[in-house]
């Protein structure tokens, strides 16, 4: 841009990099709403990121997230080449628990995409 050189980021690594900014610079509610446009990632960049990261809450959030929109590219994702840890995560305070991922999310995100509560 104006003869300056540019480094960004591919999508996936941005992806990356704004789940691993939660509760930093960035709300969880934010990030959410960034995932939802999300279809389009490619599975083989989503595993070698999150194979080479060392942060297991960032690894359990984007994985989360793809669940959440029930994104295509999250089924091809080897969960078990990735560093989930163990224990369970505070990642928002009074949060919902998702089981899956023992991660406290926002209670925004207690309904998976398409379904209702009743009554």
């Amino acid at each position: 841009v104006k003869e300056k050189e540019l480094t960004v980021s591919c999508a996936e690594l941005a992806a990356y990099e704004v789940v691993d900014a939660i509760g930093k610079l960035i709300s969880f509610e934010h990030v959410a709403e960034l995932f939802q446009g999300l279809v389009n990632l490619s599975p083989r960049k989503v595993q070698d990121i999150l194979e080479r990261s060392s942060s297991v809450q960032a690894n359990r959030i984007f994985l989360f997230l793809g669940r959440y929109y029930d994104h295509q590219w999250v089924n091809r994702v080897d969960e078990t080449r990735i560093k989930l840890g163990a224990g369970k995560r505070q990642v928002v305070e009074k949060g919902r628990f998702d089981e899956r991922y023992q991660i406290t999310v926002p209670e925004i995100l207690s309904v998976k995409k398409g379904e209702q509560h009743n009554g």
